[in-house]
């Protein structure tokens, strides 16, 4: 009927405003960190300064930035059914790479294996539970 699919339209209009400030929130949070981390570099270097690769870590978090804008993307086209798989083979050890980037995580060991995976699906679920964990840890 009319009405729910005018219900339907209003609580997808809901959940893409949730995911827009949820987003956001993730790609400031990122523009921040590049920013304090360019700040740090442009500085005289500290004798103990822990960490002395700030324009490295100023890197990765932009591109994190840009890896959420890539998850936004592809939530977008998964709401609207217009999501293609694409699995295809993957580099277990530069996919792990890249999702870590910009976070402060250790991984022990990534197996240098080549995966079939659609990428693309399995960095918006993985970075997701990522920054669940985080949060909330």
């Amino acid at each position: 009927s009319e009405c729910e699919d005018e219900n339907t339209i209003a609580q997808a209009l809901e959940e893409s405003a949730k995911l827009a400030v949820a987003q956001h929130r993730s790609l400031k949070e990122s523009m921040v960190d590049a920013t304090g981390c360019l700040k740090l570099f442009s500085m005289p270097p500290r004798e103990d300064d822990a960490e002395p690769d700030h324009l490295k870590t100023s890197q990765d978090s932009l591109l994190r930035g840009i890896q959420a804008c890539d998850n936004v993307q592809t939530y977008l086209r998964l709401c609207a059914g217009t999501y293609e798989r694409a699995v295809g083979q993957v580099q277990l050890y530069n996919f792990v790479q890249k999702l870590m980037a910009g976070r402060r995580i250790v991984a022990s060991y990534i197996a240098p294996l080549v995966v079939r995976m659609d990428p693309d699906l399995c960095a918006l679920v993985l970075d997701n539970a990522l920054a669940n964990a985080v949060k909330h840890a």
